[in-house]
């Protein structure tokens, strides 16, 4: 029988139903799928052990321990394994298993071969990397000769007398602008870009999240007292032990503050709160401005979402920034979300754990 299974998983069709009984803690029958009749050929096997010799010598015990947490409770299971591939041409197999309803005692599984499923999988994942390297390479090269543009009509507008208003004045003034909402854009590109690459890693330490904020409001106060607007903070008097990646949670406080002032009209307030529950902490930024609509919040956190808008005062965006945020909240194992009503403000809460 033994000879026979080994030939389907050489045949790369490794495909076999075997049976648990809970009780006796045995494989009490194997079955072939694929028959000559096309009925299934049920066979005693009751030495599990001669079965784990199919999966590579670290993924033994593995099985094993699969095979001994099966329960009434506990019966449907899916898992991955490693194959004996010195002695079969699959690499990996897949477990699959259900309770049988007649007895409720007895546990059926089913084992495939999924070695091509992983082959293709990681031929997709080289193509991505491959392909965002080449994006990643693009847009990183494209800030040269943006600096260049920019110096260059610098210069030139430096060799204008004060009081011209000649026309190409005003079309250097536009080069700026231009130069300077493809550089916001190749910037929020580049982000995702590292917080999509595989090989990006968290570097979680010790963070006083409200010595954070404080320092992220006062970079802003700046523009807050441009735009005329309150821009004021709700802290915490004791410093919490958190343990984050403090360069992405300073880019989650400046996206929503920069986004609040955005759309906030003058007279307006913005504040940013933080607050500590058990085993995590709430960041809120609320502001008094011009609301969101109802239609557009399902899709606000996508990718140049259609539910970007102009700020107030003609400040473009990228598109990016909330998905960044959304990218980041997910990557600290938190969660983010928006209340808002047109004309009376919105308010984004982000939770994260503190560990």
């Amino acid at each position: 029988m033994i000879t026979n299974l080994n030939k389907q998983i050489v045949d790369n069709e490794p495909e076999f139903f075997f049976i648990w009984d809970i009780g006796t803690q045995k494989i009490i029958h194997l079955a072939d799928i694929y028959c000559e009749n096309g009925a299934f050929k049920l066979r005693e096997l009751t030495d599990h052990n001669r079965l784990a010799n199919f999966f590579h010598p670290q993924d033994r015990n593995k099985f094993k321990a699969i095979l001994r947490s099966f329960s009434t409770e506990n019966a449907l299971q899916d898992h991955d394994l490693r194959a004996n591939h010195k002695k079969y041409e699959a690499k990996w197999l897949n477990l699959r298993s259900f309770l049988m309803e007649e007895n409720g005692r007895q546990v059926a599984a089913h084992i495939s071969n999924v070695t091509k499923c992983y082959e293709q999988l990681e031929a997709l994942q080289k193509s991505s990397e491959w392909n965002s390297e080449i994006i990643h390479m693009l847009v990183h090269d494209l800030r040269n000769p943006l600096s260049s543009i920019q110096v260059l009509s610098n210069l030139a507008q430096s060799n204008i007398q004060e009081d011209d208003t000649s026309e190409g004045l005003y079309f250097l003034t536009l080069i700026d602008d231009v130069e300077e909402d493809a550089t916001q854009l190749i910037d929020a590109l580049l982000s995702l870009l590292e917080l999509n690459d595989t090989k990006f890693t968290l570097e979680r330490k010790p963070t006083n999240v409200s010595e954070l904020i404080q320092s992220r409001v006062e970079h802003f106060a700046v523009i807050a007292n441009l735009y005329a607007i309150s821009l004021t903070t709700e802290l915490l008097n004791e410093a919490i032990p958190i343990s984050t990646d403090s360069r992405l949670l300073k880019q989650v406080i400046d996206n929503l503050i920069m986004n609040a002032l955005k759309f906030t009209p003058a007279q307006g307030s913005v504040t940013v709160r933080l607050s500590y529950q058990t085993g995590y902490f709430t960041l809120s930024v609320q502001d008094s401005g011009i609301g969101i609509p109802r239609d557009k919040l399902p899709e606000l956190f996508e990718k140049f979402t259609n539910a970007r808008r102009l700020g107030i005062r003609g400040e473009k965006t990228s598109g990016l920034g909330l998905s960044i945020v959304k990218k980041i909240t997910d990557m600290l194992k938190g969660k983010i979300s928006v209340t808002s009503q047109e004309h009376l403000g919105s308010t984004f809460t982000v939770e994260l754990p503190v560990n």
